[in-house]
């Protein structure tokens, strides 16, 4: 009896440590590959939809990162739940701010489903003028490429949406850098292990959700996930 525990234990720490050296693998691996990749040509009018519920740490300066891509045409759609949300004095900061760039502010009084930013997003979306949506979270900041790569291979019409890994950034205390931790050495390596035993990723992260407005009719709309408490999966 004993034997055959300590074997089943040995054979589990082995496949761990087999899984580990798979997950640096991929991880490296797509480390370069993306370093390769460059900003894309295809860029048509995006509007972005930014759903918020109050202000994260950082949370202006996120913002605020939208608002100077290097891209020719897009529009960014902010929303909210209450017109008191702490969101909306940073919003109100950014269109003085970028008097240039198309912002409105949607102030989203209602309630459709029990997933509370599908139900902002589904007021946000009849605000959207363009057919290029990009959805991301609240407090993801991003570079000033951003637009370009993740509308870039919407170009190809076999790609239906286009996702994006995040980074953390701790803040001072233990449990910020423990998820930290997390996010960096579980999170992303199981992501960029699926994506290459499944070559290829079949679902989308609530970081960056890049797609048409067909596609994401044809899969429903954002109505078929009102009631789902995780709609980026």
């Amino acid at each position: 009896m004993w034997i055959f525990l300590h074997a089943l234990l040995l054979i589990a720490a082995w496949l761990g440590i087999a899984y580990c050296f798979l997950a640096f693998w991929t991880t490296v691996k797509f480390h370069f590959h993306n370093r390769k990749t460059p900003a894309g040509d295809f860029t048509p009018p995006v509007s972005i939809l930014k759903p918020l519920c109050g202000l994260d740490p950082h949370g202006y300066e996120s913002l605020r990162s939208h608002c100077i891509q290097d891209y020719p045409d897009y529009e960014i759609i902010f929303g909210v739940a209450a017109p008191d949300d702490p969101a909306v004095a940073a919003v109100e900061r950014l269109i003085t701010e970028f008097p240039e760039l198309s912002m409105r502010l949607v102030v989203c009084s209602n309630v459709f489903g029990m997933n509370f930013k599908i139900s902002n997003l589904l007021q946000m979306l009849p605000e959207a003028r363009h057919p290029y949506l990009v959805i991301n979270d609240s407090d993801i900041g991003v570079p000033r490429d951003y637009l370009r790569k993740v509308v870039g291979p919407l170009h190809n019409r076999g790609v239906g949406t286009v996702t994006c890994l995040y980074r953390g950034v701790a803040s001072q205390n233990i449990g910020s850098r423990l998820e930290l931790m997390a996010i960096e050495g579980d999170f992303i390596p199981g992501v960029l292990f699926a994506r290459e035993i499944e070559k290829g990723i079949h679902f989308a992260m609530g970081s960056t959700m890049a797609l048409h407005r067909d596609v994401l009719e044809r899969i429903g709309g954002l109505a078929s996930v009102a009631d789902y408490l995780a709609d980026d999966y």
